[in-house]
């Protein structure tokens, strides 16, 4: 039987492997055009995926209400009234986000260990909180490594901007002549100042 997704034992097929479009539609049409709930079992047989394969498209689908998942585990067509195709369109590219998202974050802790100036500001950048001064403490501030600098900072960090490409985000930090916004849809994007300042406007 299929768990719920959101349950701990599921998280690591929620958030692991690329998910195919078609392996998705087979399934999204494995669970239509069956007269009754399916378990995990019979909707593998109808669609010939693998386990894994399988649950993680189920998971998708149910992400945009395509699909129920009863209380036993078998499931079903939504109540919601879905059209297939955007819907299947919409779960592939979910999974595309969040890997997209996930590997910015990576980046950033990247830079964080390559960072040659306050971590103590990187950090709480990185949070969201503003901070006016270097700390003093972390090793690079300790080693002299920091340097001051008078960034032009056009919107404060924090504050919530529109990029003509990426939607709503959030001012998390400036480094130098570049600013760190983190967007909904696409993760954590370093921008040239001077180059991104016509591409984004503040919003309330």
């Amino acid at each position: 039987m299929i768990g719920n997704p959101t349950s701990g034992s599921n998280k690591l097929w929620l958030n692991s492997g690329k998910i195919d479009v078609d392996e998705v539609l087979q399934v999204a049409e494995a669970v239509q055009q069956a007269d009754e709930p399916l378990n995990l079992e019979d909707l593998q047989e109808a669609t010939d995926l693998s386990r894994s394969k399988l649950t993680k498209a189920v998971s998708r689908l149910q992400e945009v209400e395509a699909v129920k998942i009863l209380p036993t585990g078998e499931v079903t067509t939504s109540e919601v009234e879905v059209n297939q195709a955007a819907s299947v369109q919409a779960a592939t590219l979910a999974k595309q986000r969040r890997q997209q998202f996930m590997r910015s974050r990576l980046e950033m802790m990247r830079n964080y260990a390559e960072l040659r100036d306050c971590r103590r500001e990187f950090l709480l950048n990185y949070f969201g909180e503003p901070v006016e001064n270097k700390c003093g403490f972390c090793d690079n501030c300790q080693a002299g490594i920091t340097v001051e600098t008078d960034t032009f900072q056009p919107f404060p960090i924090n504050s919530y901007v529109i990029h003509t490409s990426y939607s709503k985000g959030q001012v998390m930090r400036y480094e130098a002549d570049k600013m760190v916004v983190l967007f909904e849809k696409f993760g954590y994007k370093t921008l040239a100042v001077e180059l991104v300042q016509k591409l984004l406007k503040q919003v309330e």
